[in-house]
């Protein structure tokens, strides 16, 4: 019977004999002796650790890409509901070609809202944009900054709210009135100023609805402006009204965009101002202006004087 020798023809280190490389090694008895196996270099492991690294953070993108689009449908669904809630009319009210400011917002079930909101003091409403949204106000610019209309928090809320400043009257009795809004990258909540400052958009984008249990307004865009976060713009009344008119001149001139007709400050009494962030490369915020065309609101009187400091709110806007 052949002798038996542990792990097959590998004989003990004694009876071996080097070989030259790449060549057949044999022992003193002619039995050949197995060549050392080959041994891939390290660069072949660091591709496949490099390789298994990029498939974790490719997943993990995917991931935070998933989360986003959620949370910006579940935003869009959000507000589609409370739409068709209360104001379930607002696409053929304002489809009209000469819209009837006195009925606007004859459909618009305040209580609901309320019920759903206690904070609610309008509704907003600018055709060719997916603005159609309560609006809210509370005691700070903060809150609403990431949280929605039905309550909701955290990143399922991104979309926040538009909210009145609460430096502004709620009754909009302010001449000028500072309204917030997130700049959502789809175009929603007020993404949609973004696009204005082509001209052709901005003169083709100049009506804006703001509808209130007291009385509606039919606003109209006169400027468009870009401003540091810190600039003192956000002034809400005024001591004059030389004061104010300065004030709406200089919102005119400072304007990237004009137009189609030539405005005149000194007959503007009212403004609005609907500020949100910007999202071309610098910390700074847009601007849009719009002065009353129309009103059914009863007339009122703000505090006599109150230079407040820029939009406090929207400095913390960035991101959205």
């Amino acid at each position: 019977m052949p002798e038996q020798r542990p792990y097959g023809n590998v004989l003990p280190a004694s009876s071996q004999r080097r070989s030259a490389p790449g060549g057949g090694g044999a022992s003193p008895g002619g039995a050949k002796v197995p060549q050392i196996p080959y041994q891939r270099p390290r660069k072949g492991r660091i591709s496949h650790i490099v390789l298994g690294v990029a498939f974790i953070v490719l997943v993990l993108s995917l991931l935070a890409l998933g989360a986003i689009v959620f949370s910006y449908w579940q935003g869009q669904q959000t507000y589609k509901e409370v739409a068709q809630e209360a104001y379930p009319t607002a696409q053929d009210v304002f489809a009209q070609s000469e819209v009837d400011l006195e009925a606007a917002s004859e459909s618009i079930d305040w209580d609901a809202l309320r019920a759903i909101n206690p904070d609610t003091v309008a509704w907003i409403y600018v055709p060719g944009t997916p603005v159609n949204y309560p609006v809210v106000q509370t005691s700070n610019n903060v809150t609403y900054l990431s949280t929605d209309f039905r309550g909701g928090h955290g990143w399922l809320a991104q979309f926040g709210c538009i909210f009145v400043a609460a430096e502004n009257s709620a009754d909009f009795a302010d001449r000028n009135n500072v309204v917030f809004g997130h700049h959502m990258n789809d175009g929603s909540m007020f993404g949609f100023i973004d696009g204005l400052f082509d001209a052709s958009k901005f003169n083709a984008t100049r009506d804006i609805y703001l509808l209130t249990p007291d009385g509606n307004y039919h606003l109209r865009t006169f400027a468009l402006l870009r401003c540091e976060p810190d600039e003192p713009i956000a002034q809400v009344t005024f001591a004059s009204d030389a004061e104010y008119t300065a004030y709406v001149q200089d919102k005119i001139d400072r304007s990237e965009v004009a137009p189609s007709e030539a405005v005149d400050a000194a007959s503007i009494t009212k403004t609005f101002m609907f500020a949100t962030c910007d999202h071309n490369g610098r910390d700074l915020r847009q601007v849009l202006y719009a002065s009353v065309v129309e009103s059914t609101a009863p007339e009122k009187t703000g505090a006599v004087s109150d230079a407040r400091p820029a939009v406090e709110a929207a400095q913390e806007l960035a991101g959205s």
